[in-house]
C-alpha cells in the first residue's frame, strides 16, 4: 500500500509530499469557489493513488452530487458507481459506517483502504439526512485509529451549517482555494486570506499547525488529470 501523494508545490519550488497512511492522515477538507481549482487538486490526488495501488489494495466510494466530477468515470478501483443520488448516498454512508465497525473489530473480509469523497457536502445537511450521515460519520471517526477509511469533504460554501464543529476539529489536512466571502474565510482559517488567493489553483494548506501557500496548477496539470477521470 503506497499512499505518499505530492499536495503541490509551494512558493519556494519544493514539493509539499505527505503519507496519509504512515502520518495517519484520515481526513481533509477542501474549500474555495466555483473555479478555484478544487477539482483538479482531488483529480490530482486519486491519479497518484489510482496508480501507486491496485485495486485489491484501495477502493474509491465518491458522491458526487453534482454530477459534474465523477459522472462517466469508470476504474476497478471504484467500490461502487459515483454516487449522485442523495437517497443512494446516505444508504451507501450507512454502510460504510458498519464497515467501519466491522474493520475496526477484525471482521471486515477485506483489509483494502476505502477512500470516500464526498463532493458539494452541504447536501447532506437536511435535518433527516444529516442525523443518519452523523451517525455514519462517527462510527467511522471512532474506529479511525483501527480502521482503513480517508474521508475526503469539498464544497464551494463553507460554513457552520455544512462542516459542523466536530467534523471540522477532526481535518487532518484543509485546502483552502480563493473564497469570495470573509465570513467563510474566517470560519476556516482565522483570517480574510482566501478572498486573497486570486489564481486558479492557488491554495493554502493547513495541517500539523502549518500552513503552506502552494502555487497554481499549470495548464499542463489541469489538462491531465481531468482527461485521467473522463
Amino acid at each position: 500500500m503506497n499512499l505518499k501523494v505530492n499536495l503541490g508545490i509551494d512558493t519556494k519550488g519544493d514539493k509539499v509530499e505527505v503519507d496519509l497512511g504512515k502520518e495517519n492522515l484520515r481526513s481533509i477538507l477542501l474549500v474555495g469557489s466555483t473555479g478555484s481549482g478544487k477539482s483538479v487538486f482531488h483529480f490530482n490526488l486519486y491519479k497518484q493513488l489510482i496508480e501507486n495501488n491496485s485495486p485489491e489494495d484501495l477502493k474509491l466510494a465518491l458522491f458526487d452530487f453534482l454530477h459534474c466530477d465523477f459522472l462517466e468515470f469508470k476504474s476497478p478501483h471504484l467500490l461502487f458507481p459515483p454516487v449522485k443520488n442523495l437517497d443512494e448516498a446516505i444508504e451507501r454512508f450507512d454502510e460504510l459506517g458498519k464497515e467501519s465497525v466491522r474493520q475496526a473489530n477484525g471482521k471486515a473480509q477485506s483489509r483494502q483502504t476505502i477512500l470516500i469523497h464526498i463532493e458539494e457536502c452541504h447536501f447532506m445537511d437536511d435535518d433527516v439526512v444529516s442525523k443518519r450521515f452523523i451517525k455514519a460519520y462517527k462510527e467511522i471517526v471512532k474506529h479511525r485509529d483501527k480502521n482503513n477509511m480517508i474521508m475526503i469533504y469539498s464544497s464551494s460554501r463553507p460554513n457552520n451549517d455544512v462542516f459542523p464543529p466536530m467534523m471540522r476539529s477532526n481535518a487532518d489536512i484543509i485546502a483552502v482555494f480563493n473564497l469570495s466571502s470573509a465570513l467563510d474565510s474566517n470560519f476556516i482559517l482565522g483570517d480574510k486570506s482566501a478572498t486573497k488567493l486570486t489564481l486558479p489553483g492557488q491554495r493554502i494548506l493547513v495541517f500539523k499547525s502549518k500552513r503552506i501557500m502552494c502555487k497554481p496548477f499549470s495548464d499542463k496539470d489541469v489538462r491531465k488529470n481531468e482527461n485521467f477521470f473522463v
